[in-house]
């Protein structure tokens, strides 16, 4: 029988996810992958509007990191039996969080382009480890912004192999992403779309 799922994703241990899950079903999945997460964090957003103002139904943005590399369906795969506040079957969308501090602080819509965005509380945000987000994502931005210098570093002429010795295993584990973000800047700048 043929797998009707679309084929794997890139592998990664940062993932940003969207779920409409009861938080009582969110706990449930990270008590039961303890072994697998390092650090989770999530949020509820209840006050969320399309551009015309429309309210967004609310959810749940969740954050994790993996101790080891997964595929972002395996991690969406985990909130497969969850449920919505009606008791319904509900969907879980996710994606590989290259910029993790950035994900981090739109929990809260913490980032400069979130201002004209509902602002919620710090206090809302449920994470694992306190310390761990604020040191690495709050107060050092540079930390989770390495790949986004590696892009740049790229775009300024700087080789590969220096690249992959200056950014390590994250840029290693990234390449694909990094590379594609680095050809389409190319293109653009090409074009006269983008400037710096």
């Amino acid at each position: 029988m043929e797998d009707a799922r679309p084929p794997p994703s890139e592998k990664s241990r940062n993932f940003s996810l969207v779920t409409y899950a009861t938080e009582d079903c969110i706990i449930d999945v990270l008590d039961k992958k303890t072994e697998v997460i390092n650090h989770f964090a999530y949020a509820f957003h209840d006050c969320d509007k399309y551009e015309d103002g429309t309210p967004k139904e609310p959810h749940y943005h969740v954050l994790i990191k993996t101790h080891n590399a997964l595929f972002v369906d395996t991690v969406i795969f985990w909130f497969d039996s969850c449920v919505d506040s009606k008791g319904e079957k509900c969907n879980t969308l996710g994606e590989v969080a290259l910029n993790f501090g950035y994900c981090f602080r739109y929990l809260w819509h913490g980032n400069k382009a979130d201002k004209d965005k509902f602002q919620y509380s710090f206090s809302r945000v449920y994470c694992d480890d306190v310390q761990y987000f604020k040191k690495y994502h709050i107060e050092n931005q540079q930390y989770d912004d390495k790949l986004l210098h590696a892009v740049h570093d790229l775009l300024n002429g700087e080789t590969f192999t220096a690249c992959v010795y200056k950014y390590g295993r994250d840029f290693i584990i990234h390449e694909k992403q990094i590379m594609d973000c680095v050809y389409r800047m190319k293109n653009e700048i090409g074009t006269g779309q983008v400037r710096f």
